[in-house]
């Protein structure tokens, strides 16, 4: 069993470096030769609604992720905080590629046994740690009523506008994420490996594999590792993660 897992790419056009980046991860050898693709949320800075406009939109990206499902892989997509409200957009394109057999769209955290170990995957934001502001934020997000109003009454390009608004809000409240001093970096680093360590007792995990923090970490303690790939646009890595061998952190060439 191989498992690749990328997060935070924050793509805001189609041929951005962004979508490069991910284009260049789902293109890699790691990629061909793994058994699951996971796609660890906040792939897009701004997806919002079941609009299959997004999918003309980045039609590159689609068809890359079309070429894999086909080839025989397996991909997960989990909602991050800025893609949100997507599942039945993801679920109805696998659906119509006739791929949903081989096609997984999480809103919730998903625990997997790969070989010995056991694994927590998730974007990060809902096992963090000492951020009320933000769950404020995500509550409000997560509303039913924003999600049918996105689904069925909302034009496109209405939902484009009002997740602007949206992402910039997220990237306002967590500013110091994106433009952050070392001492910055090394406290929210800290802060997410304590979340680590509760999600292990949480969920009886061995693994913690999330994104969300933007810091880049490969963390190893008594009966632990904690994984997290940081923000793509600057670190330019992802997660290889193999039975009967260490998981790396790695970089897209």
């Amino acid at each position: 069993m191989k498992i690749v897992s990328i997060s935070d790419v924050h793509i805001k056009t189609a041929d951005d470096e962004r979508a490069q980046i991910l284009t260049s991860f789902l293109s890699s050898q790691d990629a061909k030769e793994a058994d699951e693709i996971i796609l660890l949320g906040d792939i897009f800075d701004l997806m919002v609604g079941n609009k299959f406009q997004y999918v003309d939109k980045y039609s590159e990206i689609f068809n890359r992720l079309e070429e894999l499902l086909k080839s025989g892989k397996n991909i997960h997509y989990f909602e991050g905080n800025h893609d949100f409200h997507v599942k039945n957009l993801f679920n109805q394109w696998a659906v119509k590629i006739g791929q949903e057999s081989k096609f997984s769209f999480h809103k919730k955290a998903m625990v997997r046994q790969i070989g010995e170990t056991t694994v927590l995957f998730t974007h990060g934001d809902d096992i963090e740690i000492e951020n009320p502001s933000y769950k404020i934020y995500k509550a409000l997000i997560n509303n039913k009523a924003l999600e049918l109003l996105g689904d069925y009454i909302v034009p496109f390009s209405a939902i484009e506008w009002i997740g602007h608004r949206a992402s910039k809000k997220s990237r306002e409240r967590n500013k110091q994420r994106y433009e952050r001093s070392e001492e910055l970096s090394t406290a929210i680093r800290d802060k997410f490996r304590e979340s680590a360590r509760r999600a292990k007792k949480k969920y009886s995990v061995d693994m913690v594999v999330c994104g969300h923090s933007h810091v880049l970490d490969h963390f190893r303690e008594e009966e632990l590792v904690y994984l997290n790939s940081g923000y793509a646009p600057l670190e330019k890595s992802y997660i290889v993660i193999q039975e009967g061998a260490e998981p790396q952190i790695k970089k897209i060439i």
